[in-house]
């Protein structure tokens, strides 16, 4: 499950965002997920806003599932752009846990998604010798090679290694059926 902690940063007088801290775990690996989120809902609801032209959502749900799944995003407002590339007509409201299992995404892609995640998690943690020095990954896709480097600087001050090593990770039933 996820464990949210929800939060409003003033970035200029009158102008905020919302973010979430959360903490969750992917396979044996306790992962910070820092989201910035589009909205929350008169319900209290995280909502995230996608605007595309209906025929690439195929191409596009994986990533914004995913991205939406990490950010621990309630419900997906979907605006359809017409022909001239403007949303005319109200969004469509998807619930998040209505998409894996629907016509957009299928379940074991969903499970499969976040099964790679872990594996990219496993082999990071048994690659990086330091896990508080900060590392470049690049992937070129001509020659299907990822490239780790050593950017030589410590990533996190202890006190906040310190503080997601004690985070809770609280059970999300919403999240278990896919996690």
């Amino acid at each position: 499950g996820i464990n949210a902690e929800y939060g409003v940063i003033e970035q200029q007088p009158g102008i905020k965002a919302n973010y979430q801290m959360l903490t969750t775990k992917i396979g044996d690996r306790k992962v910070v997920v820092a989201a910035e989120v589009d909205g929350i809902l008169e319900d209290g609801k995280i909502v995230e806003v996608k605007t595309c032209f209906a025929w690439t959502l195929a191409k596009k749900i994986h990533r914004i599932w995913l991205q939406s799944y990490l950010g621990n995003v309630d419900v997906l407002l979907f605006g359809w752009k017409e022909r001239t590339g403007v949303v005319e007509k109200e969004p469509e409201k998807r619930p998040m846990d209505s998409i894996p299992g629907s016509d957009l995404l299928q379940e074991t892609d969903a499970n499969a998604m976040l099964g790679l995640i872990g594996d990219v998690l496993d082999w990071l943690y048994d690659t990086l010798p330091d896990r508080n020095e900060t590392w470049s990954l690049e992937y070129t896709g001509t020659d299907r090679q990822i490239t780790v480097k050593s950017c030589g600087e410590e990533f996190l001050p202890p006190w906040y290694v310190q503080y997601v090593d004690n985070a809770p990770i609280l059970d999300d039933s919403k999240k278990d059926d896919l996690v």
